[in-house]
């Protein structure tokens, strides 16, 4: 495969993964969002009297847990595509040097 194919394979690539991205962005985002929120109601249930108390048993429940949890997975399949995403701009940068530099007669 010449650096040319690649260079297209990686425009593709980035073309066919805006949605996805686009969605595991806003996912994350919300996700983080969400937590705040679950911590609060948490707290807001708990029968404890104390401010530490009740934010300690709101970041033990198994709700939080299970919450921080599901907010992980999504950030590491954002984090994977961002880099996927990533060495595929640089695919394209890179073919864009070479050919700057065959364009001004400099061989490769």
């Amino acid at each position: 495969m010449n650096y040319l194919q690649k260079a297209e394979k990686a425009l593709d690539y980035l073309q066919s993964s805006e949605e996805e991205y686009a969605r595991l962005k806003a996912l994350v985002k919300s996700k983080s969002d969400r937590l705040k929120i679950e911590h609060s109601t948490l707290m807001l249930e708990c029968t404890e009297s104390s401010v530490a108390a009740k934010s300690t048993n709101a970041y033990a429940h198994p709700d939080y847990t299970q919450s921080i949890d599901s907010f992980e997975t999504v950030e590491r399949e954002l984090y994977e595509i961002q880099e996927k995403r990533h060495r595929a701009e640089l695919t394209i940068e890179f073919w864009r040097s070479l050919n700057a530099a065959q364009k001004l007669g400099n061989p490769t």
